[in-house]
Protein backbone atom coordinates (compact mmCIF):
# COMPACT_ATOMS: atom_id res chain seq x y z
CA UNK A 1 0.00 0.00 0.00
CA UNK A 2 1.07 3.47 -0.23
CA UNK A 3 -0.29 5.77 3.17
CA UNK A 4 2.14 8.27 3.39
CA UNK A 5 4.60 9.58 0.84
CA UNK A 6 6.97 12.71 0.49
CA UNK A 7 7.77 15.46 -1.24
CA UNK A 8 11.14 16.73 -0.90
CA UNK A 9 12.10 18.92 -3.87
CA UNK A 10 11.37 22.28 -5.34
CA UNK A 11 7.99 23.06 -6.48
CA UNK A 12 9.78 24.34 -9.50
CA UNK A 13 11.14 20.49 -10.58
CA UNK A 14 7.83 19.72 -10.05
CA UNK A 15 5.92 21.74 -12.75
CA UNK A 16 8.98 21.35 -15.18
CA UNK A 17 8.39 17.90 -15.25
CA UNK A 18 5.12 17.81 -16.40
CA UNK A 19 5.39 21.20 -18.26
CA UNK A 20 1.46 22.31 -16.47
CA UNK A 21 0.30 25.25 -17.70
CA UNK A 22 -2.41 25.95 -15.58
CA UNK A 23 -3.05 25.39 -12.18
CA UNK A 24 0.34 26.71 -10.82
CA UNK A 25 -1.10 29.35 -8.46
CA UNK A 26 -2.76 26.73 -6.02
CA UNK A 27 0.94 25.23 -5.23
CA UNK A 28 1.52 28.93 -3.81
CA UNK A 29 0.74 28.19 -0.78
CA UNK A 30 1.35 24.55 -0.51
CA UNK A 31 4.68 23.78 1.16
CA UNK A 32 6.37 20.85 -0.27
CA UNK A 33 7.04 18.55 2.90
CA UNK A 34 8.23 15.16 3.82
CA UNK A 35 5.42 13.74 5.62
CA UNK A 36 2.16 13.53 3.48
CA UNK A 37 -0.59 11.71 5.34
CA UNK A 38 -3.99 10.15 4.56
CA UNK A 39 -6.74 13.24 4.39
CA UNK A 40 -3.89 15.66 3.65
CA UNK A 41 -4.04 17.61 0.34
CA UNK A 42 -1.50 16.32 -2.42
CA UNK A 43 -1.18 18.08 -5.61
CA UNK A 44 -2.32 15.73 -8.64
CA UNK A 45 -1.52 16.16 -12.69
CA UNK A 46 -4.38 15.74 -15.15
CA UNK A 47 -5.10 16.43 -18.55
CA UNK A 48 -8.37 18.08 -19.61
CA UNK A 49 -10.08 19.39 -23.18
CA UNK A 50 -11.10 23.14 -22.72
CA UNK A 51 -11.39 25.71 -24.65
CA UNK A 52 -11.05 23.39 -27.60
CA UNK A 53 -7.54 22.29 -26.52
CA UNK A 54 -5.69 20.00 -24.57
CA UNK A 55 -4.61 21.17 -20.99
CA UNK A 56 -2.56 20.20 -18.95
CA UNK A 57 -2.86 20.94 -14.96
CA UNK A 58 -1.99 20.61 -11.29
CA UNK A 59 -4.73 20.88 -8.68
CA UNK A 60 -5.23 20.14 -4.94
CA UNK A 61 -6.76 17.16 -4.10
CA UNK A 62 -7.69 15.73 -0.66
CA UNK A 63 -5.89 12.05 0.07
CA UNK A 64 -8.54 9.88 0.39
CA UNK A 65 -11.39 8.84 -2.28
CA UNK A 66 -14.93 9.86 -2.03
CA UNK A 67 -17.92 9.10 -4.46
CA UNK A 68 -20.70 10.95 -4.34
CA UNK A 69 -23.12 7.95 -3.91
CA UNK A 70 -21.90 7.40 -0.77
CA UNK A 71 -23.00 9.45 1.88
CA UNK A 72 -22.05 10.15 5.57
CA UNK A 73 -18.37 9.81 7.32
CA UNK A 74 -16.05 6.98 5.76
CA UNK A 75 -12.98 5.98 6.07
CA UNK A 76 -10.81 7.96 3.42
CA UNK A 77 -10.00 5.02 -0.12
CA UNK A 78 -6.23 6.51 -0.17
CA UNK A 79 -5.62 3.60 -2.45
CA UNK A 80 -7.43 1.63 -4.89
CA UNK A 81 -5.94 -2.18 -6.36
CA UNK A 82 -5.08 -2.18 -10.25
CA UNK A 83 -6.15 -6.04 -10.30
CA UNK A 84 -9.58 -4.63 -9.36
CA UNK A 85 -9.92 -0.60 -9.68
CA UNK A 86 -11.40 -0.90 -13.28
CA UNK A 87 -14.58 -3.03 -12.22
CA UNK A 88 -14.95 -1.92 -8.52
CA UNK A 89 -18.27 -0.28 -8.02
CA UNK A 90 -16.53 2.68 -6.02
CA UNK A 91 -13.49 2.80 -8.60
CA UNK A 92 -14.55 2.21 -12.01
CA UNK A 93 -16.45 5.49 -13.13
CA UNK A 94 -12.94 7.49 -12.04
CA UNK A 95 -10.88 4.62 -13.22
CA UNK A 96 -12.98 5.33 -16.65
CA UNK A 97 -13.00 8.91 -16.98
CA UNK A 98 -10.97 11.13 -14.22
CA UNK A 99 -7.19 9.50 -14.32
CA UNK A 100 -4.39 11.54 -13.17
CA UNK A 101 -0.87 11.14 -11.09
CA UNK A 102 0.44 12.15 -8.10
CA UNK A 103 4.46 12.77 -7.81
CA UNK A 104 6.23 12.13 -5.23
CA UNK A 105 10.02 12.11 -4.06
CA UNK A 106 8.96 8.35 -2.38
CA UNK A 107 6.87 7.09 0.29
CA UNK A 108 7.44 5.01 3.43
CA UNK A 109 6.81 1.72 4.79
CA UNK A 110 6.69 0.09 7.86
CA UNK A 111 8.34 -3.05 9.14
CA UNK A 112 8.23 -5.11 12.77
CA UNK A 113 11.77 -4.23 14.56
CA UNK A 114 13.13 -4.67 17.89
CA UNK A 115 9.04 -4.46 19.30
CA UNK A 116 8.07 -1.50 17.20
CA UNK A 117 7.16 0.19 13.92
CA UNK A 118 10.70 0.86 12.02
CA UNK A 119 10.03 2.88 8.97
CA UNK A 120 11.45 2.46 5.28
CA UNK A 121 12.36 5.35 2.92
CA UNK A 122 11.39 3.82 -0.42
CA UNK A 123 12.92 6.30 -3.48
CA UNK A 124 14.11 5.91 -6.79
CA UNK A 125 16.18 8.07 -8.78
CA UNK A 126 14.33 11.63 -8.86
CA UNK A 127 10.80 11.86 -9.05
CA UNK A 128 8.10 9.35 -8.92
CA UNK A 129 4.47 9.46 -10.70
CA UNK A 130 2.23 7.68 -9.31
CA UNK A 131 -1.45 6.63 -11.32
CA UNK A 132 -4.09 7.86 -9.49
CA UNK A 133 -7.88 8.52 -9.51
CA UNK A 134 -9.91 11.41 -8.68
CA UNK A 135 -13.49 12.22 -7.65
CA UNK A 136 -15.11 15.56 -6.97
CA UNK A 137 -18.06 15.40 -4.33
CA UNK A 138 -20.32 18.18 -3.23
CA UNK A 139 -20.17 19.55 0.63
CA UNK A 140 -22.33 20.14 2.98
CA UNK A 141 -21.82 24.09 2.39
CA UNK A 142 -22.51 23.39 -1.17
CA UNK A 143 -18.87 23.68 -2.46
CA UNK A 144 -17.61 20.76 -3.93
CA UNK A 145 -14.10 19.13 -3.02
CA UNK A 146 -11.64 17.31 -5.33
CA UNK A 147 -10.37 14.16 -3.87
CA UNK A 148 -8.27 11.66 -5.03
CA UNK A 149 -6.81 7.73 -4.36
CA UNK A 150 -3.75 6.10 -5.45
CA UNK A 151 -3.51 2.99 -7.52
CA UNK A 152 -1.48 -0.04 -6.17
CA UNK A 153 -0.09 -2.84 -7.08
CA UNK A 154 2.08 -6.16 -6.09
CA UNK A 155 5.46 -4.84 -4.81
CA UNK A 156 8.36 -6.42 -6.24
CA UNK A 157 12.65 -5.57 -6.47
CA UNK A 158 13.08 -2.74 -3.57
CA UNK A 159 9.29 -1.96 -3.23
CA UNK A 160 8.77 -5.66 -2.31
CA UNK A 161 11.57 -5.70 0.12
CA UNK A 162 9.31 -3.64 2.78
CA UNK A 163 5.75 -4.46 1.47
CA UNK A 164 3.78 -6.83 -0.54
CA UNK A 165 1.90 -3.69 -2.09
CA UNK A 166 3.39 -0.71 -4.12
CA UNK A 167 1.90 2.92 -5.71
CA UNK A 168 1.70 1.68 -9.91
CA UNK A 169 4.64 3.76 -10.73
CA UNK A 170 4.07 5.06 -14.62
CA UNK A 171 7.04 5.22 -16.87
CA UNK A 172 6.95 9.01 -19.33
CA UNK A 173 4.61 6.78 -21.98
CA UNK A 174 2.72 5.23 -19.71
CA UNK A 175 1.85 8.29 -18.44
CA UNK A 176 0.81 10.37 -21.26
CA UNK A 177 -1.22 7.34 -22.10
CA UNK A 178 -2.93 7.33 -18.43
CA UNK A 179 -3.44 10.81 -18.63
CA UNK A 180 -5.26 11.23 -21.86
CA UNK A 181 -8.76 12.38 -21.38
CA UNK A 182 -11.81 10.79 -22.00
CA UNK A 183 -14.25 7.86 -21.41
CA UNK A 184 -11.57 4.48 -21.25
CA UNK A 185 -12.68 2.41 -23.74
CA UNK A 186 -10.14 -0.43 -23.08
CA UNK A 187 -9.47 -0.74 -19.30
CA UNK A 188 -7.84 -4.26 -19.25
CA UNK A 189 -5.46 -2.89 -21.80
CA UNK A 190 -4.78 0.10 -19.81
CA UNK A 191 -4.19 -1.77 -16.70
CA UNK A 192 -1.54 -4.34 -18.61
CA UNK A 193 0.29 -1.18 -19.36
CA UNK A 194 0.85 0.63 -16.29
CA UNK A 195 0.88 -2.38 -14.16
CA UNK A 196 3.62 -3.51 -17.16
CA UNK A 197 5.16 0.14 -16.27
CA UNK A 198 5.20 -0.49 -12.94
CA UNK A 199 7.63 -3.26 -12.83
CA UNK A 200 9.74 -1.47 -15.03
CA UNK A 201 9.94 1.77 -12.55
CA UNK A 202 10.52 -0.95 -9.74
CA UNK A 203 13.58 -2.20 -11.01
CA UNK A 204 15.15 1.49 -10.06
CA UNK A 205 13.90 1.56 -6.43
CA UNK A 206 15.50 1.11 -3.21
CA UNK A 207 14.86 1.30 0.41
CA UNK A 208 16.93 2.44 3.76
CA UNK A 209 15.38 2.75 7.37
CA UNK A 210 15.37 6.30 8.43
CA UNK A 211 14.38 8.08 11.95
CA UNK A 212 11.25 6.65 13.34
CA UNK A 213 10.69 10.52 14.38
CA UNK A 214 8.54 10.14 10.59
CA UNK A 215 6.47 7.84 12.86
CA UNK A 216 5.16 11.71 14.70
CA UNK A 217 2.33 13.05 11.67
CA UNK A 218 1.02 15.16 14.11
CA UNK A 219 4.44 17.00 14.62
CA UNK A 220 5.11 20.09 12.00
CA UNK A 221 8.62 20.22 12.68
CA UNK A 222 9.38 16.49 10.77
CA UNK A 223 7.54 17.46 7.50
CA UNK A 224 10.27 20.24 6.25
CA UNK A 225 13.58 18.45 8.25
CA UNK A 226 15.54 16.51 5.01
CA UNK A 227 17.45 14.68 8.16
CA UNK A 228 14.78 12.69 8.68
CA UNK A 229 14.99 10.73 5.18
CA UNK A 230 19.03 9.88 5.81
CA UNK A 231 19.38 6.36 6.62
CA UNK A 232 20.07 5.36 10.01
CA UNK A 233 22.17 2.15 8.81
Amino acid sequence: MCGRFAIDGDMNELLEAFVAEHGIEALADWPATLSIAPTDEIPIVRDRVAEGGLRREIALARWGLRTAWKKGPARPLINARLETAAEKPTFRRAFAERRCVVPMSGYFEWLEEDGGKQPYWVHGDGLLVAAAIAEHVRQDDGSWLLTAAVLTCEAVDGAGAVHERMPVFLTADAREAWLAPGRLEDAAAMTGLIGASAVEVAAGITSHAVDRRINRVADPSIRHDPRVLDPIR
